[in-house]
């Protein structure tokens, strides 16, 4: 899915109110088109993220988490088995756990 494409998704399950949008400076994500689809959507508003910034983005801090708890000094037999302990590491995570990966993010807003 293409970023114009989860912007119309958003705007779909939010039909009222602001709508800010936190992203990397990707650039599929800063392109001419996507500028031109937000002059015509007032409503959304795209927050980027300061370059070289990976403590902000919770997605890195997952996957710091998961190469600690699965990754490190690890070796499986089978992709399987390392797919089976992501799986059971991210198991183990609870709706607080995900939501504590956005401090960074909410202490730099």
């Amino acid at each position: 899915m293409d970023l114009i494409h989860y912007l119309e998704h958003i705007e779909d399950r939010h039909p009222q109110g602001k709508i800010l949008v936190i992203l990397d400076n990707s650039p599929s994500h800063t392109s001419k088109k996507v500028e031109d689809w937000l002059s015509r959507h007032e409503r959304v508003r795209l927050l980027y993220l300061p370059s070289y910034s990976p403590q902000l983005t919770p997605i890195e801090k997952l996957w710091a988490i998961i190469k600690g708890w699965v990754a490190a000094n690890r070796l499986y037999d089978a992709i399987i088995a390392l797919k089976n302990a992501i799986c059971r590491c991210i198991s183990k995570f609870r709706p607080v756990d995900f939501m504590s990966l956005n401090q960074g993010i909410l202490d730099w807003l």
